[in-house]
This record gives C-alpha cells, sequence and structure tokens, in this order.
C-alpha cells in the first residue's frame, strides 16, 4: 500500500494548481466532483459504514519533495542535436529527461 498516496489524499485540493488527479474513467478529480461523489455516498450508502477509500494520484512522483510539484524546463534544439540525445539516452538505458537532469546538473555544480 502507498501511504504517501493515503497521506496525499487526505490533503489532496485539486484546485490549488499542484498535480491534478482522475478517477477510473479518466474524469479530472475536482472540488466539484468530490462534493457530487460525497452526496452521492451520504444518500446512497453504496459503501459500508467505516469504509475508507483512497484516491491516488496520477502523474511522475516529484523529483523535489512528496507531495510537492517539481519545476519543469522547456527549450528547443536543433534536430540533430535531439537526435543525439535519444542515441545517448538509449545506450544509457535512461529517458531524454533524466539524461538532460544528469548533464545540467554536472554544467552547473
Amino acid at each position: 500500500m502507498d501511504t504517501d498516496a493515503v497521506n496525499r489524499g487526505a490533503d489532496y485540493d485539486p484546485d490549488d494548481g499542484s498535480e491534478l488527479a482522475f478517477d477510473s474513467a479518466g474524469q479530472p478529480v475536482t472540488n466539484d466532483y468530490l462534493e457530487r461523489l460525497a452526496d452521492e455516498l451520504e444518500q446512497d450508502e453504496v459503501l459500508p459504514a467505516g469504509t475508507t477509500v483512497e484516491f491516488q494520484v496520477r502523474g511522475r512522483p516529484s523529483l523535489t519533495a512528496p507531495g510537492e510539484k517539481s519545476p519543469a524546463v522547456h527549450f528547443r534544439v536543433p534536430a540533430n542535436l535531439r537526435s543525439a540525445v535519444e542515441q545517448r539516452a538509449r545506450r544509457e538505458g535512461k529517458s531524454v529527461s533524466a539524461l538532460a537532469r544528469d548533464a545540467l546538473e554536472r554544467y552547473v555544480s
């Protein structure tokens, strides 16, 4: 069980601009969605009393800290550089993003 996901679920606020969660049907989980779900559960008593519901946040794990959104850096490169980076990443068994992060860390340190 991912206890971090459970802990984040208790503090999850879909309207604060952080990672967006989706339900199993692919619908975004917003505050309105959660209110409607709570109303349905209270009215229909779909779940037995005492049942807990876990929300799982989709997306990549934070590189900054659990529960924090990692900043993104976007830039353009010539096609031949992109191709060389993709080849190097494949040889090293990394993603292009991981290779770029490693290169930037080495460059600034």
